[in-house]
Order: structure tokens, then C-alpha cells, then sequence
């Protein structure tokens, strides 16, 4: 078969921009049409033949990829809420589906033909070069994935949580722990946060925080990559280490908490390092390969709750492999065990605390099976990477009881198990209790599972199947990395807009904020950019507590009217609506109440709430005009 390795990349391709509704879609339709015009035969001679025998496959493909049309429709159903048309978005999904099933039929046949050794993909001498330098191709990947995180640090665009972060660490470190007490995570990352910001600004007093902050983040991937290059390539070889910073860089979500100012990084961070010296306690089991253990343990366990229990699970883990394979280390664990739960002590009354606090009242919404949908999506979105994957995980199925006598194969294991795990330990404490699982605390136990994936294909599968999936993961990490620059160019341009208005604002302006209690982080966020004093009014619904107020020094409108004694102490004083407000038109409602009237100053988008969600803010400047001007 000529070119067979083209079509596999290529057929690759189609799938995966055809069966997903994503920004990126038109160009790769425009490259896909242009490719099969152009280089017909030879493609249609590359490709696996489907015969009568193979309806299985073409069954299974139809099935999955009506399922992911349905899916792009869910996950793209704020469209609708925007004006579009659903029956347009229903037919765009569905046609997607259909163009890929011939497509996805042929790579599953080709992967099961390959993974077989039915069919081996014969040496392309212009690739050569490729299988020569592909290590440096992986790292290319990352750098251009690391250089866009650099870039994209310098950007006053945040969401409330970033917010949050950033108001906390001006505090002092007693005023500062005692806050976070109030919050629902643990204290290291504000305190690696703090430490780092204060003394970075100690030298260069002029750098903004929040650049600071963002390169934080960035510092838990790089941290990774050292020990990928490093302890990785020297247990695992370089197919895992290499791919593994790619993955690190490229895999769904990877890059937004590469530049989150939150502990997601650091969590993962902590937990992977924790998981990569799991192989060391188990076939050494020397005293520093335990501390270094407990030590990274106790960092994620300090970091995040649900890095907490990712961690809980590798004590599990090490405890039946001792018990099995090498009782002589059970002491060892058992030390291990109590040194990490006594370390934990002193912050055990603050986190019952928080539980009670959470119990009562918590901001996330009861879990659903389209909400469990959503956290196996969170860990991989791209359906043809989901194939490879379903395959890997039912070969393995078949023969488990091998796979976990070779030492690789169960640490492999171990780590696709760890976001498994965390995944039913959270729906379960969900339902017992209140919700309190979201799926972005999935994020510290991603990188266990990546490299597990990867050692497993190392270990259990032929070199044409790591081959396949070693193309897949670079081409779905390029396009990762692209989309995701795209959207924080769009953002940051948006954010400048919104920043270069309040820095020419003097330092007697003020803002108050208008909305409703979902939108009241914007508050919080406008408060933290502009440096100026905001206050935040609403009619109805119920205000966090007084401590947020204390953090971010908003002042709280009880009543409209006080919208005056406002005018008369700052000078101007802008009034913002979101578009999430609880009236059509709050402006006029506010204004008629006061008497006083206004003028529209602009409108400007600033991400208010994660995932891109872009929200549009209306600015009004108040006055004593006697009319009042719309846009």
C-alpha cells in the first residue's frame, strides 16, 4: 500500500475536525477538500478496503459518530442562546458525522489491523528525517505550547477566581492564611504565589501583579518538563518523555491552567511528581525514594483537595502492591502513611471548616449524567484520539492479568486510574453529602493519566500502533496549541480595550457595578483591574459573605438611591451593566430611582467566567445632565 502513512495521518485529520464543531473546522475542511482533489488516487489506494465482513466496524462508527454530533450540539448549545439556529447547528453537526463515517471506519480497521501486526506500514524515505529528529519535533511542540503561555502572561485578563487570587496575596501572610479559611482550598499554592510575587516585585517594583502571577503558573509546567527530560526519559525512554511534554502543552485544557492564576498547575505538578516516583518505592523502596514520595504527596495534598485524594489513591495503590509483591516495605508505608496524615493535622480543623461551609452552601449545581459526560470529556475531547484510546483500554481489558505482572504495565495502569478514581470518589461524596466535584479538579490527576497512557502504549503495543498515536497526539496538540492562541489573541485584544479605558481614568473614579448575584464576580474582577473604588448593587438574590467584600474593598449599595452620596465623593463615576443583568434595561431603572441621568461611555468585553464564556459590559457614565444619551 503506497502511502499509507499519509492516509493514516490524513484520514486522522478528517476526523477529527470534521466530527467537532471548533473554530478550526473551515480551514482543515478547505486543506481536506484541496488534498483529495488534488492527490485522489493516491489516497483512495492508501486507504483499508471495507468489505462484508468488516460491518462491525462501520457499524461501530456510525454509532460513535452520530454520538459526538450529538455532542458538538450539546457543547455548542450557547450558540443558540446567541441567535443561532438550532436546526442549522443540528444539520452543520450531523453532516460533519456523516462525511467522517467512511473515514473513521478505515481507521479503525487500520488500527486493529496494525495493532494486530495484520498490517505493517512500510518505510516512507522522504519521513525519514521525521523518524530520525521526531524527539525534537515533540519538543518543538512543547516549546511553541510553553512560548505561547510566556506570551499570553502578559495580559490583564481574568476571570473572578484569578481575582481572587490576586486581591489574597496582598495581604499579609497572618491576615492571608486567616482569609483563605474562608475560601474551600488549601493555603501552599497562595503561599508559593505570594512568596514568589513579593519578591519579584521586591526587585522590579513596576511589574503588575498579575503578569507575576500568570508566570507562576507557567513555572509548575516547566518544573514538569524538567523531570519529563529527565527521571522520565531515564525509567521510561524517550517515546514517553517526549511525547509527554507534548501532551503536557497540548492535551484538552493543558494550556488555560498553564496561565490560570490558580493552583491546577502546582496541583498537577505535585501529583505527577508524586506518581513518577511510585516505580522507584516499588522496585528500590529506599528511604529516599519514601521521602521524596511523602514530600511531594504532602505538597499536592496542601495544594488542592482533589490533588488530595488523586495522591489518597497511590497510597492505595502502593499499599495492596506491598502486600502482594514485597511485604518487607509494608512498615515503610505504614510510616509513610502516618508522617504524610500528621503533617496534615494542623490544617485538618480549617478543612472540617470548610466541609461544614460547603455542606451548607456551595456554588456548584447538582451532578448529572451529562455532568459526568462532561469530566470524561474534560480528559479527552478529541474523538479520534478517543478511539485510539478505547482501543488501548479493551486490548488491555483482555489480557489485565499480564499487563499488571510487568512492572511498567501496572504503573501504567495506575496512572489512567488515578482521574478514575478521583472521578468516582467526587460524584460519590457529591451525592452522600452536596456537590462539590467540578470538572476542572480533574485537572492535578491529568498528568498521571497522559503518562500512563503513554507508558502503556510503550510497553504493551507495536511500534506502528505508538507510530499512530505518537502522529495523532502531535497533530491534535498543534491544533490545541493554535485554537488556544487564538482565543487569548481575541481576549487580550479585548482586554486592552477595557484596560486602556480605566488606566486614563483618574484616581477619584468609581464604579458601580449593576447585576444580578451570578454576575457578581464581575465586580470583584473590575474592582482588582481598575484599582479604583467599585461598589456593587442588585435588587434581588442573596450576597456572598462579608469577607469578599473585606478582600477585594467593594462597598455594597443597599439601595439605589445611594447611587448619590456616591457622585458626590468621586468624580467621574461610571456605572456598569453586564449582560446578565436582572432587567432588559437596568440603566434606566437605576436612574430614574436616583435622578440622576447618564451618558454611554462603551462597550466592552472582558472574560468574566472561565472557558472563554465572553461577557459584554455596557459603561454609563453618571451625571446631573438633564438628558439622557443612548449608544
Amino acid at each position: 500500500m503506497p502511502n499509507i502513512r499519509c492516509a493514516v495521518y490524513l484520514i486522522s485529520v478528517i476526523a477529527l475536525f470534521m466530527l467537532w464543531g471548533e473554530f478550526a473546522n473551515k480551514i482543515f475542511i478547505i486543506l481536506f477538500s484541496a488534498t483529495w482533489i488534488i492527490l485522489w488516487k493516491t489516497l483512495r489506494s492508501a486507504m483499508p478496503a471495507i468489505g462484508k465482513k468488516d460491518i462491525s466496524y462501520v457499524a461501530f462508527a456510525i454509532f460513535f459518530c452520530a454520538m459526538v454530533g450529538v455532542l458538538s450540539v450539546v457543547r455548542n448549545k450557547e450558540m443558540l442562546s446567541e441567535g443561532g439556529d438550532a436546526v442549522a447547528l443540528l444539520a452543520l453537526a450531523m453532516a460533519y458525522a456523516v462525511m467522517a463515517i467512511p473515514f473513521t471506519t478505515s481507521f479503525i480497521k487500520l488500527l486493529r489491523e496494525v495493532g494486530k501486526e495484520q498490517l505493517a506500514l512500510p518505510a516512507i524515505p522522504k519521513l525519514s528525517a521525521i523518524a530520525t529528529h521526531w524527539p525534537r519535533i515533540c519538543y518543538a511542540v512543547y516549546a511553541a505550547g510553553l512560548a505561547v503561555l510566556i506570551l499570553f502572561s502578559f495580559s490583564h485578563d481574568i476571570w473572578y477566581d484569578e481575582a481572587f487570587s490576586v486581591a489574597l496575596i496582598k495581604h499579609g501572610y497572618a491576615d492571608m492564611l486567616e482569609l483563605i479559611a474562608h475560601d474551600a482550598h488549601p493555603p501552599l499554592y497562595y503561599l508559593i504565589l505570594k512568596t514568589i510575587v513579593d519578591g519579584v516585585q521586591f526587585l522590579v517594583p513596576t511589574v503588575p501583579t498579575i503578569f507575576i502571577a500568570k508566570l507562576v503558573s507557567v513555572m509548575a509546567y516547566v518544573l514538569l518538563f524538567v523531570a519529563f527530560i529527565t527521571k522520565v526519559r531515564k525509567e521510561w525512554g524517550q517515546y514517553v518523555a517526549a511525547l509527554g511534554v507534548v501532551c503536557l502543552v497540548g492535551m484538552h485544557y493543558m494550556l488555560d491552567f498553564g496561565l490560570e492564576v490558580r493552583m491546577y498547575s502546582w496541583g498537577m505538578c505535585f501529583v505527577t511528581l508524586a506518581f513518577i516516583k511510585v516505580k522507584d518505592v516499588l522496585a528500590k523502596g529506599r528511604l529516599i525514594d519514601w521521602a521524596l514520595f511523602v514530600v511531594y504527596s504532602l505538597c499536592a495534598t496542601y495544594t488542592h483537595y482533589f490533588a488530595c485524594v488523586a495522591v489518597g489513591f497511590l497510597y492505595i495503590v502502593l499499599l495492596w502492591r506491598v502486600c502482594r509483591t514485597g511485604r518487607n516495605q509494608f512498615l515503610h508505608w505504614v510510616v509513610a502513611a502516618a508522617i504524610t496524615i500528621v503533617s496534615y493535622l494542623p490544617w485538618l480543623a480549617v478543612f472540617i471548616a470548610q466541609l461544614h461551609q460547603v455542606n451548607r452552601h456551595f456554588w456548584i449545581h447538582q451532578i448529572t449524567i451529562k455532568t459526568i459526560m462532561n469530566f470524561v470529556l474534560c480528559v479527552v475531547d478529541n474523538p479520534l484520539l478517543l478511539i485510539v484510546l478505547l482501543y488501548f483500554l479493551i486490548r488491555t481489558a483482555k489480557s489485565l492479568r499480564n499487563t499488571f505482572s510487568n512492572g511498567s504495565g501496572a504503573i501504567a495502569i495506575t496512572g489512567i486510574l488515578v482521574p478514575v478514581f478521583v472521578i468516582v470518589f467526587g460524584v460519590t461524596v457529591s451525592w452522600l453529602m452536596s456537590p462539590i466535584f467540578f470538572w476542572r479538579y480533574l485537572v492535578p490527576s491529568l498528568g498521571c493519566f497522559w503518562l500512563g497512557i503513554l507508558i502503556l502504549t510503550r510497553t504493551k503495543f507495536s511500534r506502528q500502533v505508538r507510530i499512530i498515536t505518537a502522529g495523532l497526539i502531535v497533530m491534535v496538540s498543534v491544533v490545541n496549541i493554535s485554537v488556544f492562541a487564538y482565543k487569548q489573541y481575541v481576549l487580550s485584544k479585548e482586554n486592552h480595550k477595557l484596560m486602556s479605558f480605566l488606566q486614563a481614568q483618574p484616581d477619584t473614579a468609581a464604579y458601580v457595578v449593576i447585576s444580578t448575584p451570578s454576575a457578581q464576580p464581575s465586580t470583584f474582577v473590575l474592582s482588582e483591574l481598575s484599582g479604583n473604588d467599585c461598589y456593587h448593587y442588585w435588587k434581588v438574590g442573596k450576597r456572598q459573605g462579608p469577607f469578599i467584600y473585606q478582600l477585594f474593598g467593594v462597598g455594597v449599595l443597599n439601595d439605589v438611591s445611594e447611587l448619590s452620596s456616591v457622585l458626590s465623593d468621586h468624580q467621574p463615576v461610571y456605572c456598569v451593566v453586564g449582560k446578565r443583568s436582572y432587567e432588559d434595561d437596568p440603566i434606566d431603572v437605576a436612574t430614574d430611582e436616583s435622578g440622576l441621568n447618564y451618558t454611554h461611555e462603551g462597550e466592552f468585553r472582558l472574560s468574566a467566567e472561565y472557558d472563554f464564556d465572553v461577557v459584554i459590559a455596557n459603561i454609563y457614565r453618571l451625571s446631573l445632565q438633564t438628558e439622557k444619551t443612548q449608544p
